[in-house]
């Protein structure tokens, strides 16, 4: 609960600080509440929001994305349309599920943010580095340091990041690209 509240407070800190000069992105392993804190955010927070989850591969959505870009107003109400939501500029939110799955919408925020019609929020899981890139190793660390687990297995990471308690924890993972560390904080 202490980390829902903390992750809850960032949003709000990001949405009063930017007020729409910036999306934020909310990343961590697959199934640990990244939808449902940004969701209960949204509702919370905004008047109406639409919320996009690219995991469900809708090709009407998807279609938008690669024809309306060049035209906001179109895609605007296009989305406002198919969802059923009334979108109020700077009182609206778009929510940007497993925005990963989706590469279109991920280029597209730089855009939609430079419109400053409405706020964006991104969510994102590791579960996109199996569809793109190769792991070399995988390490994960608790909140000291100490290291709890190392696997080359995408699979067993995702796994083992399922199966761990509440915490803040890195994740260093070593790929053809480099290496890269992201921090991840799980609720349950």
């Amino acid at each position: 609960m202490i980390l829902k509240r903390k992750i809850y407070k960032r949003l709000l800190e990001w949405k009063n600080e930017c007020q729409g000069t910036k999306a934020i992105m909310v990343e961590g392993a697959r199934r640990i509440g990244k939808s449902t804190i940004v969701e209960e955010f949204a509702k919370q927070e905004y008047e109406t929001y639409i919320l996009i989850d690219f995991a469900k591969k809708d090709k009407i959505v998807e279609d938008y994305f690669k024809q309306y870009l060049n035209k906001l107003d179109d895609l605007f109400m296009l989305l406002a349309t198919y969802y059923g939501i009334n979108l109020i500029p700077r009182k609206s939110v778009f929510i940007f599920d497993e925005v990963q799955i989706f590469p279109q919408a991920r280029a597209a925020i730089k855009y939609l943010v430079a419109d400053g019609r409405f706020d964006y929020i991104e969510t994102g899981s590791l579960i996109s580095i199996k569809e793109n890139v190769i792991i070399a190793d995988a390490t994960v660390y608790d909140i000291t340091g100490r290291v709890m687990f190392s696997s080359m297995n995408i699979n067993e990471l995702e796994n083992y990041l399922n199966n761990l308690d509440s915490g803040i924890y890195q994740v260093k993972m070593d790929t053809e690209n480099g290496s890269q560390t992201l921090k991840v904080v799980l609720t349950k």
